[in-house]
């Protein structure tokens, strides 16, 4: 396994750090998975793939740990007491945490065998992580045997195969634009911006009339956040050729796109077009800002809508359009899912399977619809009709494209690297050419050092 002595020897280290995703800022707990329970049949010579498993886990007395976000802990329970009724044979134990907490309980576990039955996870470089490391369970051949192409869309399954391995059980497709609130906007005079000037102009008009124009967080818990704006920048100036070059690590970050999108970004900041003291703000807390009316725009995924219908707050007053970068306007866009442990027993991946189905089954979600992030890679899944915001998301997402949102496309190292950097930009301490310097510098490392 590559890097898991590399981690165990800087686990005090990364006990410190909280990296988070572009997730929805919201798993795991940091309590230790429960021991597992042995498997008392031997499974079917060609794996536990060919038998349903609902059945196979009502076979027997069995054990599980789930890891999951905290953001999610009010639904999920709810879910949790039904599928224990539906299946008392089964325990299941539910550990929760915020998003960058979830991220860094995952490293220790990697690095002390600790990982639990099955845990969330983003796609990209955060999940990959665990599949170049032969920690998670590959679904390939049990997808296979199932027709899981039959059960979920193509989409779903492809953005969570990683590194060749089909890494997880796809559970929604997200994707990031700007939500707004749209009395605001309407008591300047504004409409939503189609090109990169517009949108400066909005930016102008809110700040002259005493508005906060952008709520966002930074570094140490939010970098994820203000980088959801930083690679929009990037997507205007560099471009989709360079930004998806600058991603795949071919081309070099070092250069005058780069410089010119972290001296806007630089601009925005002297212009106090920002939250005041966004830079140490908490991830969770910025959004509520626009739900306040605190600030007028925030870079949110489609769950803020989730967030809106559960604090029943008032439809009309938001709005979300993607951001006007230029040229194709490409959204960043990511996948999630549940892995499971590689060392799962029969009964385990059984009782497991179990319970994702029974989570992401038509019925439970059409009972509970705001439990979830849509749209969902589960075939027979519609949106409800309320999601107005997240259906427009949808429409724009298929008329621009996407990107693969940045802490997803590069690896951990340099994500962190880049939190640092935006937050030195924000602060002053470092010019866009030292920035765009630095990124690279960190690129090289992470090749030199993989």
């Amino acid at each position: 396994m590559k890097k898991r002595m590399i981690l165990l020897t800087i686990l005090v280290v990364l006990s410190m750090v909280l990296t988070a995703c572009g997730g929805d800022s919201p798993p795991a707990g940091d309590e230790a998975p429960a021991a597992e329970a042995p498997a008392e049949e031997a499974p079917a010579e060609e794996a536990p793939a060919e038998e349903a498993p609902a059945e196979e886990a009502m076979d027997e007395n069995v054990s599980i740990t789930v890891w999951t976000l905290s953001s999610r802990t009010a639904g999920l329970e709810e879910i949790i007491d039904d599928f224990r009724a539906a299946y008392p044979n089964i325990t299941i134990d539910v550990a929760y945490a915020d998003g960058s907490t979830h991220q860094n309980n995952l490293l220790v576990g990697a690095a002390t065998d600790t990982l639990p039955t099955l845990w969330f996870n983003w796609g990209g470089t955060l999940g990959g992580y665990y599949t170049e490391n032969d920690l998670v369970y590959d679904f390939t051949d049990y997808a296979a045997a199932n027709n899981w192409d039959q059960k979920f869309d193509k989409a779903g399954l492809d953005i969570m195969t990683l590194n060749g391995v089909m890494s997880a059980y796809p559970t929604s497709l997200s994707m990031v634009a700007v939500f707004y609130r749209a009395d605001i906007f309407e008591k300047y005079g504004l409409s939503e911006p189609t090109t990169f000037d517009e949108f400066e102009t909005i930016l102008e008009t809110l700040k002259e009339n005493g508005e906060c124009p952008i709520t966002t967080a930074g570094s140490p818990n939010g970098g994820f956040h203000l980088m959801r704006l930083m690679e929009q920048l990037w997507e205007h100036y560099a471009g989709p050729e360079l930004h998806d070059s600058l991603n795949n690590m071919e081309a070099s970050w070092d250069n005058e796109a780069i410089v010119q999108a972290f001296a806007k970004f630089q601009e925005w900041v002297d212009k106090g077009y920002f939250n005041e003291g966004f830079v140490t703000a908490d991830p969770d807390v910025a959004p509520t800002k626009l739900y306040s009316g605190e600030c007028v725009m925030v870079f949110e995924g489609q769950w803020a809508e989730t967030n809106l219908i559960n604090a029943e707050q008032d439809p009309s007053l938001f709005g979300v359009f993607p951001f006007p970068n230029g040229g194709t306007n490409r959204m960043s866009a990511f996948g999630e899912g549940y892995q499971f442990n590689a060392n799962v027993t029969d009964a385990e991946l059984a009782a497991g399977l179990a319970f994702m189905d029974y989570y992401y089954g038509v019925d439970t979600v059409t009972a509970l619809p705001t439990n979830y992030k849509y749209p969902m890679p589960v075939q027979g899944v519609s949106m409800p009709a309320e999601f107005v915001l997240t259906a427009e998301m949808v429409e724009a997402v298929g008329e621009s494209g996407t990107f693969t949102i940045n802490d997803q496309a590069l690896p951990k190292e340099v994500i962190q690297a880049l939190f640092a950097i935006q937050d030195n930009l924000a602060l002053g301490l470092m010019t866009p050419e030292e920035g765009a310097a630095a990124l690279q510098e960190a690129v090289d490392l992470y090749l030199a050092n993989n």
